[in-house]
């Protein structure tokens, strides 16, 4: 099918390249017809929303989990040892 449209003439996306390219074209011109050929090059990124339900019909929640760690409690200072601890406790 795009060879027989292209035996016609030149096809709309080659003519939006084709201007795009072309550095004696206004600027302004040429982002217009990247823009426009933009979509048929480079697909959009889209949001998919799932639809989960439970046997009864009804949505199914988001499922949370938490994990939990115990922090182990950390290890007592080194004993000070010399003649100031001596003068120290009194």
């Amino acid at each position: 099918m795009r060879a027989e449209m292209a035996a016609d003439g030149e096809l709309p996306l080659d003519y939006m390249l084709r201007v795009m390219r072309d550095e004696t074209v206004e600027p302004v011109r040429r982002d217009a017809m990247a823009k426009a050929a933009a979509p048929y090059l480079h697909p959009q990124l889209s949001s998919i929303t799932q639809r989960r339900v439970n046997a009864d019909g009804s949505p199914v929640g988001p499922t949370i989990i938490n994990h939990f760690e115990q922090r182990r409690p950390e290890a007592p200072a080194p004993a000070e040892t010399g003649s100031d601890v001596s003068d120290r406790r009194h």
